[in-house]
């Protein structure tokens, strides 16, 4: 687990500073603000092809997610950092959780009647994570629910 929180904070910081911090302000300084969120987002998207079994399309709509939270946090850096060393801290953790062998025969167990989508359509990676970990969160006991904050 140390090592994905190693990961994904080294990722956020690198990746975000390359393309918030440089690709798109050096767009927005000659293009401006449009062209700076969708050229910096599918640079984003084309530089994880194919990473991991990473979609290019996926990683675009990502780049966009953290593009937008740097345009909306009034362009400090930090807020897309935190959000994309969230986000692959999530997708890292889930992996490496779904590779145990208790976690990946109640994963394996579960029914998939709520997605509309048919059973021989595999789903990118990310979606099938986020879809397996709600799945998930519906079957655990309510006490594994809980904040380590709340009282």
């Amino acid at each position: 687990m140390a090592v994905s929180l190693l990961i994904s904070v080294a990722a956020g910081i690198c990746e975000e500073v390359a393309f918030r911090g440089f690709v798109y302000n050096a767009i927005w300084q000659t293009s401006g603000e449009t062209a700076a969120l969708l050229l910096s987002s599918l640079a984003f998207g084309l530089a994880h092809f194919p990473v991991f079994g990473a979609s290019t399309f996926l990683e675009l709509l990502f780049g966009l997610v953290f593009a937008m939270s740097y345009k909306l946090s009034g362009f400090n850096l930090f807020v897309p950092i935190v959000v994309h060393v969230v986000y692959d801290f999530v997708v890292l953790f889930v992996t490496w959780l779904g590779s145990t062998a208790e976690f990946k025969r109640r994963i394996d167990e579960m029914e998939w009647d709520i997605l509309t989508v048919p059973a021989d359509t595999p789903l990118p990676p990310q979606i099938d994570i986020l879809a397996r970990l709600v799945m998930l969160a519906s079957i655990l006991p309510p006490s594994s629910m809980q904040c380590c904050c709340s009282s």
